[in-house]
């Protein structure tokens, strides 16, 4: 028998279409054709023509201007938050508590104390439920973990050779054109207000990076950050420069801008005592340099490491149509509503990497080193 995973999505902007993108693709390639019937049946958003305009372009019918109304339709079973930051908190409480299972994007919401909050609803709506007496099913919106190129690095250090002896410093570099200029690939100004977004480049972009470095190396530590607002929209900060103590004595150097210049980018340099790894990324295009003690340097294009990606995860064929790192995300969410086992990245993955951000902020603010553990004990 089919399951039936009925989609709603609240917030139909840039992240919205992306994921209506995905999620057309996954179901006109029928990855999922003789375990669910998967649809979408309905988008909420306040602008009203937008709504329209998506509505006709994915075909749906049922469109709200409150989201509390997508909740409650009853064809509704799984949510998609895709808002700006400061409406994720409040949204994620209503679908939690109307027994939905939940894709939530990142970041969260402001403060660990209601990340905790979300986690407990999230338990108590599992003990709690009838209708299928499963967990709800909750992933967060981290998608670098499901893009080939960052997946393929965590591929490789989990089979390194002992040859390559210890890990000794990570530098990871992570700059993007200001996305709150409602120009270029981010048509709207909402992540300018901190009423909206909170914080900048390290809160809204650079959360992805330091979720990365602890998902391929283990937990940081000790954490000394420098955050600055060239543009003067503080607390919109522009400019981060973090060392980071892992947990197994390595060094990260993390840098994260915003500027003016048409750019979106990753570079990240991995050194072990005898093996150097280098990521080139702009957005989605990059390729990966392996160098090794005695042996011939090996380079990793992102179309390869898509087909590995694709491989590893039972996917056949290249899709015709959209999918990437978003898609990819999807179908793994997908998953674990047929499954009912935890999604990844999960909600403790995300308060990880929020704890590894608030401490970057205590720390520029007091000019001292935190410890992680002042935050999340």
């Amino acid at each position: 028998m089919e399951i039936e995973i009925g989609i709603g999505i609240i917030g139909v902007g840039l992240l919205g279409d992306i994921h209506l993108m995905a999620l057309e693709t996954i179901i006109k390639e029928q990855y999922f054709k003789d375990e669910a019937n998967i649809s979408i049946v309905a988008l909420a958003d306040t602008d009203e023509p937008l709504l329209k305009r998506q509505g006709e372009k994915y075909h749906v019918d049922n469109l709200y201007t409150d989201y509390k109304d997508l909740i409650a339709d009853p064809d509704v079973n799984t949510v998609y938050i895709v808002t700006p930051t400061a409406f994720h908190y409040e949204m994620y409480k209503a679908a939690i508590a109307a027994g939905k299972d939940i894709f939530c994007e990142k970041p969260l919401t402001d403060t660990l104390a209601k990340i905790d909050e979300m986690i407990t609803l999230r338990d108590q709506s599992s003990s709690t439920a009838v209708k299928d007496q499963s967990n709800r099913i909750v992933q967060v919106g981290l998608v670098l973990r499901h893009e080939p190129l960052f997946w393929y690095i965590k591929q490789i250090v989990e089979h390194q050779s002992a040859d390559w002896g210890k890990l000794i410093n990570i530098i990871f570099r992570d700059d993007q054109a200001k996305p709150y200029t409602g120009s270029g690939t981010h048509p709207s100004k909402w992540r300018r207000d901190p009423k909206m977004a909170y914080h900048g480049t390290l809160f809204e972009h650079s959360i992805h990076d330091i979720d990365q470095i602890q998902w391929w190396f283990g937990s940081a530590c000790n954490i000394y950050a420098r955050v600055r607002s060239f543009a003067g929209l503080d607390p919109i900060e522009d400019s981060v420069s973090a060392t980071i103590e892992m947990e197994n004595g390595a060094s990260l150097c993390l840098c994260s801008i915003w500027h003016n210049v048409i750019h979106d980018t990753r570079y990240i340099e991995i050194f072990f005592e005898n093996a150097y790894i280098k990521l080139d990324y702009d957005n989605t295009i990059g390729k990966i340099n392996i160098n090794e003690v005695g042996k011939p340097r090996r380079r990793v294009k992102a179309r390869d490491t898509e087909k590995y990606y694709m491989e590893a995860h039972g996917l056949k064929d290249f899709p015709k149509h959209w999918l990437r790192g978003y898609g990819y995300e999807n179908i793994a969410f997908i998953r674990s509503l047929l499954s009912r086992k935890p999604a990844s990245p999960s909600l403790e993955d995300a308060k990880t990497a929020h704890g590894v951000v608030e401490a970057c902020y205590r720390s520029s603010q007091e000019k001292r080193t935190i410890a992680l553990k002042e935050l999340i004990p």
